[in-house]
């Protein structure tokens, strides 16, 4: 998908899809799908001040959907230790109101091993967090 981007604040698949280290029994690395909902990728991905062709909401919803088909994808889902590693990271980086659903997404890549791909630099203040940059 090609999109032209209007301002430089958007996190493009923040919240969506991280590529991950996760180890199976057949030791192969997968790619990791942080929520089974539209919303993270569809409000941005829908936003026309981030883009100048937005998609609809229906077709970000598609776009998720398909994601969710492919098998390198893996849904993760907060485990035992999300809450410890979560609130560890919210007292380290000392975050406060929308860095604090940041830290929460930190906390599920941590405790999944999985890498966060975001342009988001805000996700740097996360100790232990891999993060890899979609657009470098």
């Amino acid at each position: 998908m090609s999109c032209s981007m209007r301002t430089t604040r958007v996190r493009p698949l923040t919240s969506v899809v991280g590529t991950g280290s996760l180890r199976h029994s057949t030791a192969e690395s997968r790619s990791v799908c942080l929520g089974r909902r539209c919303s993270p990728f569809g409000r941005i991905a829908t936003n026309s001040r981030a883009f100048r062709v937005p998609l609809s909401g229906e077709r970000a919803c598609v776009i998720v959907s398909q994601w969710l088909t492919l098998p390198q994808v893996v849904v993760v889902a907060p485990g035992e230790s999300f809450l410890p590693i979560f609130v560890e990271q919210v007292k380290r980086a000392q975050v406060l109101g929308p860095l604090v659903t940041d830290a929460a997404l930190a906390a599920l890549a941590i405790e999944s091993g999985a890498t966060l791909c975001s342009t988001d630099r805000d996700f740097l203040r996360f100790e232990g967090l891999k993060l890899v940059d979609p657009t470098r």
